[in-house]
């Protein structure tokens, strides 16, 4: 075991700088810069428990610039993600299930954005059948909008199920093989002197980023669809300058969602951090509660847990704080979207000549179809909550994997 603390020990640097952090300390442990690597007999991640609280009182800890460098919705991230996705749809080869999943979920989405764009007509009908007092066109509309509506709600459930069960698969695939990565030989123990809670990053990191996965992808799948099908709608129901109206508008609303969303990233990232530590705080509590109790250090355990708890409390307001400030940009331009509409039916009839009056069916069926152009570029918009966090997952999933790999691949080289 011995000659395993000093490989760990002495190799810790080796496999940073093969992850290209030659020029800053490694952003995954902000924790760890004042602990030493050979006391892993004291604490094992890495802080020596007889230091000063002060050692890991984290209230005055600010990131590094090369931490707000490395976490962030850049290329870097993209790289992630992309690997991500390709190590989970090679792993589920040998899973039919997953695949069927995944193509009946592109199905589903297809069918249900076909069967939502006969509700606009719907509607219309509506509006003619009242204003020219016709009953049995009533009834007629009615009934045919109970089909659509009940349709449409099948559908809607329908997808929220299958993606939640292919977040299940993926949970079950990526677990599976970070498992048979991390139990290989000794590197269980050595990726904790690299890493913060590479427990927390197996068991809730890999679920939280599964779950976000599958959601983001749906709606990534689903938002190009309604926009290419209602662009079209619109450039030929109403003029060729409505979608463009519309595209604008909702790319200045993506602009400005990216300068908010970046900041999230980090501090969703050191969020995982500060949970494990103090939920570690607490697990050698309790593996230790006898030494404890017969060396009367529950006061000082208390300071500890005290001081990982309010560091954790501390960041936990900035994410709420930042999350409130994306959420209230994307709100905003989906309520607005309501405005932008009438404005985009009023250019025709009462703005840009020649004039073309319309009826109370045409403005309900027009209003419609740019709602749900402008709902498709919502969702979009609101796919950046979504990422923010999806970013702060992959990060921490694609450094363990990576330490893993460096580890697996030194091993092999040494044997």
């Amino acid at each position: 075991m011995s000659s395993s603390r000093s490989w760990a020990s002495r190799d810790s640097t080796s496999v940073q700088i093969e992850r290209g952090h030659e020029s800053c300390s490694d952003p995954t442990q902000p924790f760890l810069r004042n602990a030493s690597f050979s006391s892993f007999s004291q604490s094992t991640d890495g802080l020596n428990i007889d230091e000063d609280t002060t050692a890991f009182d984290g209230d005055n800890q600010e990131p590094s610039q090369c931490q707000l460098r490395k976490h962030r919705i850049d290329m870097v991230f993209f790289r992630k993600l992309v690997s991500l996705f390709g190590l989970l749809f090679r792993l589920s080869r040998q899973h039919a299930r997953h695949w069927l999943l995944f193509v009946g979920l592109i199905a589903l989405i297809l069918v249900n954005t076909v069967v939502v764009s006969q509700t606009g007509s719907v509607i219309g009908g509506f509006y003619t059948a009242l204003e020219n007092q016709d009953r049995s066109m009533f009834f007629s509309v009615l009934g045919m909008s109970s089909v659509i509506l009940l349709a449409s709600a099948l559908l809607d459930s329908t997808i929220k199920f299958i993606t939640s069960m292919l977040a299940y698969c993926w949970r079950e695939t990526m677990t599976h093989f970070v498992h048979s990565k991390y139990f290989e030989k000794m590197l269980y123990y050595n990726v904790t002197h690299l890493l913060d809670n590479p427990d927390q990053r197996i068991t809730q990191d890999v679920e939280n980023w599964t779950s976000t996965a599958a959601v983001s992808m749906s709606k990534v799948l689903t938002a190009p669809l309604v926009i290419i099908l209602y662009t079209g709608l619109s450039a030929y129901q109403i003029a060729w300058y409505a979608p463009l109206i519309v595209y604008a508008y909702f790319f200045v609303g993506v602009f400005v969602n990216r300068l908010i969303m970046n900041p999230i990233v980090q501090l969703v990232f050191q969020q995982g951090q500060l949970e494990g530590n103090f939920r570690y705080a607490h697990v050698r509590i309790r593996t230790s509660a006898e030494a404890i109790a017969l060396y009367g250090g529950q006061e000082k355990e208390k300071k500890m847990a005290d001081a990982r708890f309010r560091q954790l409390l501390k960041n936990k307001f900035r994410v709420l704080r930042w999350h409130w400030g994306l959420t209230s940009t994307s709100n905003l331009f989906s309520y607005l979207g309501t405005l932008v509409n009438y404005t985009i039916i009023a250019l025709p009839v009462m703005f840009i000549s020649p004039y073309h009056p319309i009826t109370a069916g045409e403005v309900a069926k027009f209003s419609f179809t740019i709602i749900m152009l402008t709902s498709g570029f919502s969702d979009f918009i609101n796919i950046s909550d979504l990422f923010s966090d999806l970013a702060g997952y992959t990060s921490r999933i694609a450094d363990l994997l990576e330490v893993l790999t460096d580890l697996q691949r030194q091993d092999t080289i040494r044997d």
